[in-house]
């Protein structure tokens, strides 16, 4: 497997795990590991892609061995179909509007410190892998500068105002006291995806906080590309 020294996301490896799969790809931020693996089948006539994104969070992610009345994963719980529908909205738009295939995104989460945000690791995770894969997907972009690709993902990052500053990332505790929180999902233009709770803020606030988060795409996307350079 590779491994490449990222900001936003300090790990990302094409690796055999789901090696059945057209794509594996897993990604690490701090102590939170996500894999993600891609199948497809082709479709005669479809007026829209099939897609389905499937997240998983695993018990021993966060180092619980249940009791053995309770060892059986329970899956579907609000919170994983909360992140996999954001993931959805997050990648559909960059299909082209030809594409008939039913494409199934599985999303694992293999470990968590309890402190890095699970939803942008997710959404950046499962853009690496449809990268890494054979599918027609990104932003399409002529004479971009990103390694002369002519297709470009989308990145993710989260933005909050604590304790009145504006904040990059921030941590799981951070949210829980955020006066606003923010998840920013964008391309090298503009915003594809904003999610925004908390407290009310003025519109200079707002501003600064869409300022900060787009500022952080490119990078995103630099790191995503970065990978795809070494696979």
């Amino acid at each position: 497997s590779r491994a490449i020294l990222v900001r936003v996301l300090s790990s990302i490896y094409s690796t055999d795990m789901g090696h059945l799969a057209e794509s594996s790809v897993v990604c690490r931020l701090g102590g939170m590991l996500v894999h993600c693996a891609i199948s497809r089948e082709r479709l005669d006539d479809a007026s829209s892609p099939c897609l389905t994104v499937d997240f998983r969070r695993r018990a021993y992610a966060n180092g619980e061995i249940e009791r053995n009345h309770k060892r059986r994963e329970h899956h579907g719980s609000d919170e994983e179909m909360f992140i996999a529908t954001i993931v959805e909205r997050s990648i559909r738009p960059f299909f082209p509007v030809d594409y008939a295939s039913a494409l199934s995104l599985t999303l694992t989460e293999h470990s968590s410190d309890g402190m890095v945000d699970p939803v942008v690791v997710c959404i950046n995770t499962a853009s690496c892998s449809l990268l890494a894969s054979s599918q027609p997907w990104g932003e399409s972009v002529s004479g971009s500068e990103f390694n002369d690709r002519t297709r470009i993902p989308p990145g993710c990052v989260r933005v909050a105002v604590v304790d009145g500053e504006l904040c990059l990332n921030p941590t799981l505790v951070d949210q829980s006291r955020a006066e606003l929180n923010m998840l920013y999902v964008g391309t090298l233009y503009g915003p594809l995806l904003v999610q925004m709770s908390g407290d009310e803020q003025n519109q200079k606030v707002i501003s600064e906080a869409l300022a900060m988060a787009h500022a952080a795409i490119p990078e995103v996307i630099e790191n995503q590309l970065d990978f795809m350079r070494f696979l």
